[in-house]
């Protein structure tokens, strides 16, 4: 809410580190609220699921509110162990190691690139050229902790 305002109008530090005073503590007792409801429903999702198989009930309307229960299989391989499996299957029915459903992919040996690039041997003109390679991902973090006493005097 306070970013909207700021990209109006004209906003000094001092008037954005007030903001920010009334800010953080009044985040800090909403998520921490929200973390004690965030326990306290997760905890009554877990029954209510158990109950529900348990009663053999797909959906159950109590008080106005729906509820329903379903239970989805989602399978997946494991690519390291159907490798090793069709490798033998295929080898032993048809005597040949080239099985067509797999394939060869290329990939980068990132440690030994870094390693050529410690050694200087790639140039710098070829590393300017990487750097179209990159992809940088802006991870912001806000954590908002209680404050020691000792820390809240500073």
């Amino acid at each position: 809410m306070a970013r909207k305002i700021w990209e109006t109008e004209e906003v000094t530090n001092e008037e954005k580190l007030v903001s920010l005073k009334q800010l953080i503590p009044l985040y800090g007792l909403n998520k921490a609220a929200l973390d004690e409801y965030k326990k306290t429903c997760d905890a009554e999702n877990t029954q209510i699921k158990a109950l529900m198989e348990e009663c053999n009930i797909d959906s159950l309307t109590v008080d106005g509110y729906k509820c329903t229960y379903s239970v989805q299989k989602r399978t997946s391989m494991d690519e390291d162990k159907l490798l090793e499996f069709l490798k033998k299957a295929w080898t032993s029915k048809n005597g040949s190691m080239e099985c067509p459903y797999i394939k060869r992919k290329e990939y980068v040996d990132m440690e030994v690139l870094e390693n050529a690039i410690y050694k200087g041997e790639i140039s710098n003109e070829l590393l300017a050229e990487m750097k179209k390679c990159e992809n940088v991902k802006k991870v912001e973090t806000l954590r908002i902790t209680k404050a020691k006493k000792k820390e809240e005097k500073e």
